[in-house]
């Protein structure tokens, strides 16, 4: 065969991925290969434009890896067709994380032998100076924008690949693989929300509830910590007359979703949190007095927003120029609901929820799949 050598490789897989964020290095591992690809300097539209920050700036990157040799089948039975893309979006989802910052996955430009056509249809991203989209490390887990510090999350890169997470001693390896499910899962809608933020406000916001509510389902609470302490006692009366078979139907019904999600966020956002923040003032930082409050408000805005269809946009982005993390001030809804209104006072911005379920990914990650090297900054003067 002519020019063999120059053909896409059979086991060979390539992906195009960008970010609206300045990031450098290379990540270079035995599997997986992700390194950047600048625009052509010599091509005079758009040349070195291409490289000026703002609403159209884009570092695009090329992520490479190698396939396992595919299983042999009977001489039957067709062989499957590989597909390959998931892994691109892994990927993508595992850098936003990380770095706390839009990923993208355009597609593959080469796989199975085979050269492909991805997407680079890019949008413009007009709030480019926030913190999820903007080139300065986050304040919380600031990680350097550096593709160099991937080697922190390489088992979690390999499963991207394909590759078995590393055992844990003394961890089941059925509960660390349903972990790393609801840390991907977890992690699609996150990155969803950082694609809907400018454009779509509220469904963003929902996305960022639904990361809290994924990881909320990995973690088991007794009736002490779900129930308060009058239901308590009215499930305990119904065990003594009906019999606890009927008593555990009713306490599943009870289900109380929305006490899990706010006890599970409490376990995954230490103390620390709350020393630093993206928050420009003072002011709209939030609070580790109302944090729990806090939660169950965010929570209450997606319920209302679901059921009853009260919305709340505005209120969410307010004085985004600001980086404010919780409501300072918000924007009149005509409703005349007052209790609504309390939701949004006590509620976090869009930005604020952001932060904080990053900050819960990357504990979780920490605590059930592997541990990280996680820093945080001094806090902020003042």
């Amino acid at each position: 065969m002519k020019n063999s050598r120059l053909r896409p490789q059979p086991r060979i897989n390539k992906y195009l991925i960008s970010s609206s964020a300045r990031i450098f290095g290379i990540h270079d591992s035995d599997n997986l290969l992700i390194s950047p690809a600048p625009p052509d300097l010599m091509n005079p539209q758009p040349g070195r434009r291409a490289l000026a920050e703002g609403p159209t700036y884009r570092t695009y990157f090329f992520a490479s890896f190698e396939n396992a040799e595919p299983v042999e089948t009977g001489e039957n039975t067709l062989p499957p067709v590989p597909d390959f893309h998931w892994v691109g979006d892994l990927l993508a989802v595992s850098l936003a994380v990380f770095f706390g910052k839009r990923f993208e996955h355009h597609g593959l430009i080469e796989t199975q032998g085979m050269f492909c056509m991805p997407s680079i249809v890019a949008r413009e991203i007009v709030a480019h100076a926030l913190p999820p989209f903007n080139s300065v490390p986050r304040a919380d887990y600031g990680n350097d924008l550096n593709l160099t510090r991937l080697c922190e999350i390489a088992p979690l890169l390999d499963y991207c690949t394909g590759k078995a997470v590393p055992h844990t001693e003394g961890v089941d390896p059925q509960i660390k693989e349903a972990a790393i499910r609801a840390f991907f899962t977890a992690g699609r809608f996150y990155l969803r929300a950082l694609h809907m933020i400018e454009e779509q406000p509220e469904a963003a916001y929902l996305d960022l509830v639904t990361v809290g509510e994924v990881l909320s389902n990995q973690y088991e609470y007794g009736d002490e910590e779900i129930f308060d302490a009058q239901t308590r006692d009215l499930l305990a009366k119904i065990s003594d007359r009906l019999g606890a078979a009927d008593a555990r139907r009713i306490r599943e019904r009870l289900r109380q979703i929305k006490r899990r999600y706010v006890l599970a966020l409490k376990k995954l956002v230490s103390e620390d949190f709350f020393d630093v923040s993206d928050s420009k003032v003072e002011y709209g930082r939030l609070l580790k007095e109302e944090f729990e409050k806090t939660l169950s408000a965010s929570y209450d805005l997606r319920s209302r927003y679901l059921h009853v269809g009260e919305s709340f946009g505005l209120s969410v982005t307010y004085l985004q120029d600001e980086f404010v993390e919780r409501a300072v001030a918000i924007a009149v809804t005509g409703s005349g609901d007052k209790d609504f209104e309390k939701i949004l006072r006590r509620a976090p911005t869009l930005l604020g929820l952001e932060r904080i379920m990053r900050r819960a990914l990357l504990q979780f990650l920490n605590d059930r799949i592997w541990p990280l090297a996680l820093r945080t900054p001094s806090p902020l003067p003042g």
